[in-house]
């Protein structure tokens, strides 16, 4: 069986009670970021998609399509999914 969806990943964080949603972070490509690497809680997350995740904070709402998505992880550092192996961004 393959690399499990994000999707799947971000809906069983959301719904099954696992993990607390106010200590994940998903961390995601940005080209507005200097390290060209961002990362938002998933309580910023307003809405999950199909194939995208859309994020609040500053008075508006940003689409951040899966694909950019490179890391889920707690705050203490574990790794819940990584794009590429385990290491630390």
């Amino acid at each position: 069986m393959g690399k499990p969806r994000i999707r799947d990943i971000l809906n069983e964080i959301k719904w099954s009670g696992k993990y607390r949603i106010n200590e994940v972070e998903i961390h995601f490509i940005s080209r507005n970021h200097r390290n060209n690497i961002e990362k938002v809680l998933f309580t910023d997350i307003s809405e999950l998609r199909q194939g995208s995740i859309i994020i609040r904070g500053n008075h508006e709402e940003r689409y951040i399509p899966h694909h950019r998505i490179v890391r889920i992880a707690k705050i203490s550092g574990e790794v819940i999914w990584s794009k590429q192996p385990t290491k630390h961004i």
